[in-house]
């Protein structure tokens, strides 16, 4: 799976599953697609949801792999539903580059 079929996959399942589950977002962080702050709510591991993904839990966890690595985690915008990349400390987003 390459990265955009990865972005593409995570806003399907979480817009299918109401993800993120946990309610808090980031403040200060501002979307850089639609410019709003407060917006942006990290996504959690596969690990984390399994239950909830149920026999989605496949295809999350190949996503999440293409995307989450050691310098970044995997958000998305609670407003415009696009999936962000955020640092490692969460104090910026950005869009995920191929």
């Amino acid at each position: 799976m390459d990265g955009e079929k990865a972005v593409a996959t995570l806003k399907e399942i979480a817009l299918d599953k109401g993800l993120p589950h946990t309610e808090y977002a980031l403040f200060g962080v501002r979307c850089p697609y639609c410019g709003k702050m407060d917006r942006i709510r990290p996504l959690e591991p596969p690990d984390e949801i399994e239950e909830i993904l149920g026999e989605e839990l496949s295809r999350y966890r190949e996503a999440w792999e293409v995307l989450a690595r050691q310098d970044c985690e995997v958000g998305i915008c609670w407003f415009c539903r696009q999936v962000l990349r955020l640092e490692e400390d969460m104090t910026s987003a950005g869009p995920f580059q191929e």
